[in-house]
């Protein structure tokens, strides 16, 4: 439990090294991506199933931590501090040189290597692992491990050429992907399942690609019917991702969905987003893509009117309230009430259509090529 002197210099180094090239964002190397997983907190619980190392990263200082026991990390004078008494720089990274150990973090095991970092007055946590252990704690969050096997791969290789399209996403805040809805759902060795795993190793490498490069993989839960035209949604033509007819996805729990919403909590939310609306009267839909999904609408208000896009309107509403823009609205006094098919902005695989697809006998092959038409699938060096 001593703080280990600056002779280990040497060793740690090799580690360094062994992990891989620094680049010039700070990620260690291609193979190694940094989730975040925490951030904003006044302390977290450290505990490991082996024998672990603490190490500051610039002064190499390090400390020794004993299996099982519980270490709290907190802020101290612009670093942070194990337990009560060691005291480190700015940036700590947690690692063992065995195989299969874990390190749990506010109780929730994750592999391979934490960094914890004094931000601003508060820990933030990151993940330091392999591209394919990270899908490990990807898949039984986004999507069953009971569903079959084929629509499991599916997903795999979608996600795998995700991560690799968006490595760095948040190198400003130290880290390539968040944890949540805005990267990929991610919940460490907690969630890993036998099913999903497999789906993983037995589609390692393999990435979708279109015309020699990296495709654009996007997904979501449930299509309502139609895939989107990304387009419409975020500006960028793809021809793989223009959008197709779903038939597979009936089975989803939210095909169809209804919800009612406040004019208060609609001009709450608007507001947060920065639009500066007055109290809701109305709302119209204005116009509609050719998958049937809001295009522009327009929310009167007392002393004007809104003009957005019903992506911008759900995402400030909040995804998980309007659940898709394929939509329809009533005026049920006082609240509007929403209704509509899918979930998610409907953009590329259609996650419950490839479940419906892989229980008629569809291969995973065959579901990427209907959902991303003109794409490969290809082996990638990562």
């Amino acid at each position: 439990m001593k703080v280990v002197a600056k002779g280990y210099l040497f060793i740690l180094l090799f580690f360094v090294i062994f992990l891989g090239k620094v680049t010039g964002s700070g990620r260690i190397s291609e193979t190694i991506i940094k989730v975040g997983i925490l951030s904003g907190q006044d302390r977290i619980h450290v505990k490991c199933n082996e024998k672990f190392r603490a190490t500051d990263i610039f002064s190499m200082d390090a400390l020794e931590l004993e299996p099982e026991k519980d270490y709290v990390v907190t802020v101290s004078d612009g670093g942070l501090k194990i337990g009560e008494k060691n005291t480190f720089g700015k940036i700590v990274r947690f690692y063992s040189n065995k195989k299969n150990s874990f390190i749990r973090i506010n109780g929730r095991r994750y592999r391979d290597t934490v960094l914890a970092t004094n931000d601003k007055g508060k820990v933030t946590v990151i993940n330091e692992l392999g591209l394919d252990g990270y899908l490990f704690g990807v898949l039984p969050v986004e999507v069953s491990p009971e569903w079959p096997l084929e629509a499991l791969k599916a997903q795999a290789i979608v996600s795998r050429t995700y991560v690799l399209n968006n490595l760095g996403k948040y190198d400003s805040k130290g880290y390539d992907l968040s944890s949540d809805i805005f990267s990929q759902m991610y919940r460490g060795v907690e969630v890993e399942n036998s099913a999903t795993n497999r789906a993983v190793t037995e589609t390692i490498g393999f990435v979708l690609t279109y015309e020699g490069k990296l495709a654009k993989a996007y997904f979501h839960s449930s299509c309502g019917g139609f895939t989107e035209d990304i387009k419409k949604v975020w500006g960028s033509a793809f021809k793989y991702m223009e959008g197709v007819t779903c038939p597979y996805c009936k089975d989803s729990p939210r095909y169809h969905w209804e919800v009612d919403v406040s004019p208060e909590l609609i001009k709450q939310k608007m507001n947060a987003e920065g639009y500066n609306i007055g109290d809701v009267e109305d709302i119209k839909f204005l116009s509609r893509t050719d998958s049937g999904r809001v295009d522009d609408m327009v929310i009167k208000y007392e002393g004007g009117q809104q003009v957005l896009s019903g992506h911008r309107f759900r995402m400030a509403i909040g995804p998980n309230v309007i659940k898709s823009t394929l939509m329809s609205i009533e005026r049920s006094r006082p609240a509007f009430h929403f209704y509509g098919r899918g979930w998610g902005h409907g953009i590329g695989m259609c996650q419950w259509g490839s479940k419906g697809m892989a229980e008629k006998g569809k291969s995973f092959n065959k579901i990427l090529k209907f959902y991303f038409p003109h794409t490969r699938i290809d082996r990638w060096s990562y």
